[in-house]
């Protein structure tokens, strides 16, 4: 796969005219077992009350725009991006049907460009999905992320899927695997903390401070 197309394509897209500037828009990334959903919508209450705008939460939005825009399933969009391929449904659609079927490179550029695009529209609240990475170098973008020790995540895992302690561990293992996967393959190098505005610990700091923490930081960022 080749990155290098990807990475011009994503920044030729960030460059285009937009009438004014993009966003605001927020970012959340999180390792599994971190409770980015609460975070995310509690942040989107305390920004609509705080800015008196219209802000969304996007999760698994884009994935699904960019399955229908494709004509293809949710989860061959979901493989391709978390994955690096298609797997074996890819192989099963072409043995099965007269559709055309895009290449792993085509619905990647297809859900970066709907990324960009939700961002580029502002007000928006994206968790993960590759989210900091598209919309780094757009002025009014905040970046966040939750962290949290391995043990501590996998209590929570536990209890949020009814797992025992190994099939938490083996889950989280596996899912923070794959979103390093995406986060890198659009970035083309390894991510590292510096790459966040503030990383917050969610072991020690509980949803509602780590919201009030983010209003104040977005508020002083003057990207409203």
């Amino acid at each position: 796969m080749d990155k290098t197309v990807l990475l011009d394509y994503i920044d030729h897209s960030l460059h285009l005219p937009l009438g004014e500037k993009p966003g605001p828009v927020v970012t959340i990334s999180r390792e599994f077992g971190c409770p980015g959903k609460p975070v995310a919508e509690r942040l989107v209450s305390a920004l609509q009350e705080s800015d008196h705008e219209k802000w969304r939460m996007f999760d698994r939005e884009a994935v699904n725009m960019a399955a229908r825009e494709l004509n293809i399933p949710v989860e061959m969009v979901e493989n391709t991006i978390r994955k690096g391929n298609q797997g074996i449904l890819r192989d099963f659609m072409i043995s099965f049907s007269r559709e055309y079927i895009p290449e792993d490179l085509t619905i990647k550029k297809k859900y970066a460009a709907i990324v960009m695009s939700v961002a580029a529209q502002g007000h928006a609240v994206i968790l993960g999905r590759g989210g900091e990475v598209l919309t780094r170098t757009m002025e009014r973008s905040v970046h966040f992320r939750l962290i949290a020790p391995p043990d501590w995540r996998i209590e929570q895992i536990k209890k949020d899927y009814n797992r025992n302690a190994d099939e938490a561990r083996k889950m989280m293992d596996a899912i923070d695997r794959e979103r390093v996967y995406l986060r890198e393959f659009y970035r083309g190098e390894k991510l590292t903390d510096y790459d966040y505005d503030v990383v917050f610990n969610t072991a020690h700091i509980n949803v509602d401070t780590i919201v009030q923490a983010m209003l104040s930081i977005i508020r002083n960022r003057n990207i409203l």
